[in-house]
């Protein structure tokens, strides 16, 4: 058979320019090139969180698109799933859905909001959120430290081989947990706020103040219940607890530990240029120099 005609001859330079050019276009002024990261429901309010914390929420504008996206993906039972095509709701996300709303301004009123609590509280209540819901909430004054598996921060100094060492886990959960070390050691909390107050009456029709925070830790809704803790993990969890209560960990023990945190997290920070691995790690580097101070 014949041989095909060959293509005419292609002046690359031309495509190449254009590719760049494009890329410079697509920039952000801060160097990096953002794109969507949207579905997981927990990062919006885990962002939110920080925002609020910090005093700097969005501009108007942005906080209502914010609200609209929720009102979006919110299931018809009043729900929030851990995903924004998830078929379920979820008590993590549900209840992180329900603290941004009303921090973004919607009020207790509002019918979003009120299906939502109504979900919650009729689905086993905010006690039991997945971990990383509890852990938001603690930073918030929203739920006690004392309600979670201690994250202990004197890991970070155990021999590099240890098969316990934190920095053995995998990338993002490394990275995530790293901070969650040092803001569980530190019980980092924002100042009390009225809209807080508000939300606890809110969350915890119960009252607040009479949980017993301590036989929360492993409390986990059914609907966040995906795989149920072995013996072993309780196990480890139960070793742990009882490691934070000995006193050397008030003093120069769990000051090192912090330090050796912080140098990490710091390390991550300009490694990445303040961009870091993820999201979630993202909101957790920036809570800690806010709780470290104005410094």
């Amino acid at each position: 058979p014949a041989m095909p005609a060959r293509p005419p001859a292609l002046d690359v330079d031309p495509v190449l320019r254009k590719a760049l050019e494009n890329l410079a276009r697509l920039q952000a002024e801060r160097g990096s090139w953002p794109s969507d990261y949207g579905g997981p429901m927990f990062l919006l309010p885990m962002y939110v969180a920080l925002a609020w914390a910090t005093g700097r929420l969005p501009p108007p504008a942005r906080v209502e698109r914010m609200v609209t996206y929720y009102a979006s993906v919110q299931r018809p039972d009043g729900s929030i799933g851990l995903h924004a095509e998830a078929t379920t709701g979820s008590m993590f996300t549900s209840v992180l859905g329900y603290v941004a709303l009303r921090l973004l301004g919607v009020p207790r009123e509002d019918p979003r909001a009120g299906r939502l609590l109504t979900w919650i509280q009729a689905n086993g209540s905010v006690l039991g959120a997945a971990s990383w819901g509890k852990f938001t909430l603690c930073l918030l004054g929203l739920y006690d430290w004392r309600g979670i598996v201690p994250l202990l921060p004197e890991l970070w100094l155990l021999p590099r081989q240890a098969p316990v060492h934190p920095g053995r886990l995998w990338c993002h959960a490394r990275m995530v947990y790293l901070p969650m070390a040092w803001l569980y050691g530190t019980r980092a909390t924002v100042p009390d706020h009225p809209l807080l107050r508000a939300l606890r009456e809110e969350l915890y029709p119960g009252g607040y103040h009479r949980v017993d925070w301590e036989a929360q830790r492993e409390v986990v809704a059914l609907a966040d219940d995906y795989r149920p803790p072995t013996r072993g993990l309780r196990a480890v969890n139960l070793l742990q607890a009882g490691v934070e209560r000995l006193p050397a960990l008030t003093g120069l023990l769990r000051r090192r530990a912090l330090e050796e945190c912080l140098t990490l997290i710091r390390h991550e920070d300009a490694a990445t240029g303040d961009l870091d691995i993820g999201p979630v790690n993202a909101v957790l580097n920036m809570f800690v120099p806010h709780f470290r101070g104005p410094a």
